[in-house]
């Protein structure tokens, strides 16, 4: 079911806008999303002196978005911004504000005009993500909500859909054979959507366990390193002739221990 998000404008404050009047919506933005609202705010953009990692593109929108008190919302989450009647504070959203901060709710927003869309980023969102990526020399950032597991899921059966067709322009499983199945390594105490994921891309699962945890650190599993990683490589290409699609690591773990990335990395281009 779609739902169309937008805000009209209340008639006390300032005057509102035909939903025909709205800006056109600009090509990278779904016909769902957040063009059916007002004009989004004007931001000031950085200068150009600055250091671009001191912007902050999407809290700058959601703040300023946040401040348009001329809007009644009429979108995603039910609770309208926090918008009761100033002094009533006896019903359950007057407890929910107390509880989150007087300002809260009025920034708990969705994809309005001005926010961007998070499957198909052209604003604030997309500047927030390339500021990630440079801050750590990725080539890009996906942002990720209701936490890792929709980036592991998604990482996961990437990795295997790339490994299978790599396998079919070499010739794999070709002549009536069966297909090869890709090998998923990782570490014994991954997240348990590392599980799932593999059952959805039909993958199998190569276990590695942890190295002992040194003096002090009884009962808990430390980060794998490189040494058990080229060990693990060697077993698996030994028992099945191939290499993993991917191998999954945990880091920082669970106890804030962290692995060797690069050395591990190392390992997973040989």
């Amino acid at each position: 079911m779609t739902s169309v998000k937008r805000s009209a404008a209340r008639a006390s404050n300032a005057r509102p806008r035909s939903l025909a009047a709205a800006p056109a919506l600009p090509r990278s933005t779904p016909a769902h999303g957040p063009g059916l609202g007002l004009n989004p705010p004007a931001l000031s953009p950085p200068s150009a002196a600055a250091d671009p990692q001191s912007s902050t593109p999407l809290l700058d929108a959601v703040l300023a978005r946040g401040r348009a008190s001329h809007e009644a919302a009429f979108h995603i989450p039910g609770h309208k911004r926090g918008g009761e009647e100033e002094g009533d504070s006896s019903g359950h959203l007057g407890r929910l504000r107390a509880l989150a901060g007087p300002t809260a709710l009025a920034h708990d927003l969705t994809e309005l005009a001005g926010l961007d869309v998070l499957s198909s980023p052209a604003g604030p969102i997309g500047a927030a993500q390339a500021l990630a990526a440079s801050a750590v020399g990725a080539a890009a950032s996906r942002f990720l909500v209701n936490g890792s597991t929709g980036g592991l899921s998604a990482a996961v059966v990437a990795a295997c859909a790339v490994w299978r067709g790599g396998k079919a322009k070499r010739g794999g499983g070709g002549g009536g054979a069966a297909a090869p199945v890709p090998i998923i390594l990782a570490a014994r105490n991954c997240h348990q959507s590392v599980f799932g994921a593999a059952a959805v891309a039909g993958a199998d699962i190569a276990w590695v366990a942890p190295r002992a945890a040194g003096a002090g650190w009884a009962g808990v599993a430390p980060p794998l390193d490189p040494p058990a990683l080229a060990a693990a490589l060697a077993r698996l290409r030994e028992a099945a002739g191939i290499a993993p699609a991917a191998v999954v690591i945990v880091s920082p773990t669970y106890f804030g221990q962290v692995a060797d990335v690069a050395g591990v990395c190392e390992w997973c281009g040989t």
